[in-house]
């Protein structure tokens, strides 16, 4: 195709109006486009995962083409962009890359766009890094030109906190069926997500704002429940693409439900994907390939897909536990009371899920369908998160305890809580 056809298409797609009423001719030609994508970010891929490892060997690679869904929002949201419409051939994140540094340090990720300057030229830049968006996202975006097609390659790179900030968004978006990755003016949750994104930063008032929208919401209840729902199905899921390739289809349809599947070859995955796509619109699907990859690292990069494992319910726990310990003295015995209240609350949905997750794991135990190895393997894992949950609640008993040894009542309130939590949770 060359680019005044693909422009062509691409003001069919602005101008259907609505993802569902795209043409199906429309549709297999923006398929075959994507795929033009193939080669030369497979290219891309390869260079950066070793200029990845050279500044964080447990850096996470991926690379992907943009989902259809997104492109075809994409190409109706800008078509009254007063600026000009968005012309389909210089859409630059159709394929892109990206880079999740292990590491926390802002440094690496500058040092590794150095590298990538070096290797592949002067690149263009978007810095989100030192300019945030205003919505909270971080990221450093640079957009790779093939030298043999031309065609622009975007890399992302992130470190694991603004990684998990960003898939935080999807997956509310994707619970609460909002699109405020796409700009959707969903106040409320959008303001939870901005505060979160500088949980470390907040004022008191700004954390209590942040709290009174979780609790409104239950952000923390629902994504545990879906997270729990999944986990068991997904690993065993997991299991059965063993060996059978790198190339990854992942689907999560309205349902919060995840289906895996791999592929040695790129064709017969995107053929999937395609596939997938014209028989549930509505679903979030994504190809993806990740060299040798484990199912932390999967769940990790597509925890918006996957729907397992998110560093949400840590990080709310520990903001909740450090805000009660900042302000304990500002407290009164019954605001005390409800601080403990919501903190019990989702520690308790929290710890009930996963002894959920742990029995039914012990059911396909005796009904033989996972091997004793991987069985041995998931139990060590759930037990490991059972005993880092009941740790942490201890300490955090423990510390709180000691900042009001002074005032008997608070105590006796705290014990109180803490007991009952202990008993309706059922851990021993």
């Amino acid at each position: 195709m060359t680019n005044k056809e693909i422009n062509k298409l691409g003001d069919r797609i602005a101008y259907a109006q609505a993802v569902d009423l795209v043409h199906r001719d429309d549709l297999d030609l923006l398929q075959e486009f994507r795929k033009t994508y193939k080669d030369p970010l497979a290219k891309t891929f390869n260079r950066l995962l070793l200029l990845a490892g050279k500044v964080d060997k447990g850096a996470i690679v991926t690379y992907r083409i943009k989902r259809i869904n997104t492109i075809i929002r994409k190409l109706q949201r800008f078509k009254d962009n007063p600026n000009g419409e968005m012309k389909l051939s210089r859409m630059w994140d159709i394929a892109g890359c990206r880079c999740i540094l292990s590491t926390n340090r802002i440094n690496d990720i500058y040092k590794l766009k150095s590298l990538i300057e070096k290797e592949f030229g002067e690149c263009k830049v978007n810095d989100y890094l030192s300019q945030p968006k205003g919505d909270g996202y971080q990221s450093l975006h640079m957009y790779i030109t093939d030298k043999e097609t031309g065609k622009k390659i975007e890399v992302q790179i992130r470190n694991l906190i603004q990684h998990n900030w960003a898939t935080l968004v999807e997956i509310v978006d994707l619970i609460y069926g909002t699109k405020i990755k796409e700009g959707q003016q969903e106040k409320k949750l959008k303001d939870f997500l901005l505060l979160f994104s500088r949980k470390d930063s907040l004022s008191y008032e700004e954390k209590e704002r942040l709290v009174r929208i979780e609790g409104r919401y239950r952000i923390f209840k629902k994504m545990s429940s879906v997270f729990s729902g999944n986990y068991l199905n997904v690993r065993k899921q997991w299991l059965a693409t063993q060996g059978a390739g790198n190339y990854f289809v992942i689907e999560a349809d309205k349902n919060f439900k995840s289906e895996i599947e791999s592929f040695k070859c790129f064709e017969n995955a995107e053929d999937a994907y395609y596939e997938r796509y014209l028989a549930n619109k509505d679903s979030n699907i994504v190809l993806t390939y990740i060299k040798s990859a484990r199912f932390e690292q999967i769940s990790t990069a597509y925890s918006n897909y996957i729907l397992t494992v998110h560093s949400f319910f840590d990080d709310y726990r520990r903001f909740i536990e450090e805000m009660i310990l900042d302000s304990v003295d500002k407290q009164g015995f019954w605001r005390l009371n409800k601080s403990l209240r919501l903190y019990c609350r989702n520690t308790l949905v929290y710890m009930r899920n996963v002894v959920s997750e742990r029995r039914e794991l012990e059911k396909s135990i005796k009904n033989n369908g996972i091997s004793n190895r991987k069985a041995k393997e998931w139990m060590n894992t759930m037990i490991r998160e059972i005993k880092q949950w009941n740790n942490a609640t201890v300490n955090f008993m423990k510390r709180l305890v000691v900042s009001i040894k002074h005032r008997k009542k608070y105590v006796y309130l705290v014990r109180f809580h803490f007991g009952l939590m202990r008993i309706e949770s059922g851990i021993k």
